[in-house]
């Protein structure tokens, strides 16, 4: 109800709702994830964590790309529902942990959620200096990557961070980036690198 949820209806529903965010369909792990933000709300921080929340933030490393892309927007939410402090102590700490992952694809995910974390809107859930202290360290980390791919997000998320930030921080914090994917050995990101300066500049 728009009043919250008791004691009693929480302890009987959360059960069934977290093995919902393991269902074998990923359809369904998908829908799980778009109920999230009101599911925190409903729950408030501590009760979020010590249920439903590890579930959601392992969804960032999905099998499936479009439920580890929808879970990196739901982060963004999350951030908004819980709160700065929450977000440096989970969401945060969960993007690092993926970026220094053995799989590529986790680093990946990482790059997917920071890219989530700063797209321009109404609502900024990243602080200009969390942005520069947290996140452009590992974006800078990653687009040195040896797999191509880690290093083709990690110039997407450049970009998007960049629009997000003044110019003049955007171009000291950034620049050097895209300055080394412009030398890139793989065509595909130097392609990439060379459309996003120009794109960038204009």
């Amino acid at each position: 109800s728009e009043a919250g949820l008791d004691t009693a209806c929480v302890a009987t529903l959360l059960p069934a709702v977290t093995a919902l965010y393991e269902d074998k369909q990923w359809r369904v792990r998908q829908a799980m994830l778009s109920f999230t933000p009101r599911i925190a709300r409903e729950l408030g921080e501590r009760m979020f964590m010590s249920t439903v929340g590890p579930a959601c933030l392992k969804m960032t490393t999905d099998n499936v790309c479009a439920v580890r892309q929808s879970a990196g927007h739901v982060l963004r939410s999350l951030c908004e529902v819980l709160g700065p402090e929450w977000s440096r102590e989970h969401v945060y700490q969960h993007i690092t942990k993926l970026a220094e992952h053995k799989s590529y694809l986790n680093r990946i995910a990482a790059l997917l959620c920071v890219s989530a974390l700063h797209e321009t809107g109404d609502n900024q859930v990243v602080s200009d200096d969390d942005c520069c202290e947290i996140f452009v360290p590992v974006v800078r980390e990653l687009a040195s990557d040896r797999v191509p791919n880690v290093r083709f997000n990690a110039g997407s998320a450049a970009v998007t961070m960049w629009k997000r930030l003044p110019t003049t921080t955007a171009e000291a914090e950034l620049g050097c980036i895209f300055l080394g994917l412009e030398q890139d050995d793989d065509n595909d990101v130097k392609f990439f690198a060379a459309q996003a300066v120009k794109s960038l500049k204009s």
